[in-house]
């Protein structure tokens, strides 16, 4: 689960937990306090959170390695990384409009070691989760 640290990452990885599921969460920002959260909802699974920059190709590799070496093999890749800055594009300057659209586009560029991965992204086993995230339903 990519962007799990606050707000609507760390709310699906909550919401995932109350299923039963194995949550890893990644985030260039602490993780530590969803991981916390997970625990108390996930009936006992396994949860782990990385501090990765979903930006940097070898870093997120090598996390994802670690996911699967840890945790198992991953089903359902998840992206809800995104940053913004808090003014208008047009009076951004270039060094951060330039980061927030390698996060919010580039997290999610293929990893150039395993094409067939994409960083959060690629779906193996597919869930809908309805308006409210309390219940998945396989489709």
């Amino acid at each position: 689960m990519g962007g799990s640290a606050r707000g609507i990452g760390q709310g699906i990885c909550i919401n995932f937990a109350k299923t039963g599921a194995t949550v890893a969460a990644f985030d260039f920002r602490e993780t530590k306090e969803t991981i916390e959260l997970v625990k108390k909802e996930n009936g006992g699974a396994p949860a782990k959170g990385w501090q990765v920059d979903g930006t940097d190709n070898k870093a997120v590799k090598a996390a994802i390695d670690q996911v699967e070496k840890e945790l198992g093999s991953i089903d359902i890749l998840v992206n809800c990384a995104g940053i913004s800055n808090s003014r208008p594009v047009l009076m951004e300057n270039y060094e951060n409009f330039e980061k927030a659209m390698n996060t919010n586009c580039g997290a999610v560029s293929p990893i150039p070691t395993n094409p067939t991965l994409l960083f959060l992204s690629v779906v193996h086993k597919t869930y809908i989760l309805d308006g409210d995230f309390n219940s998945p339903c396989p489709s």
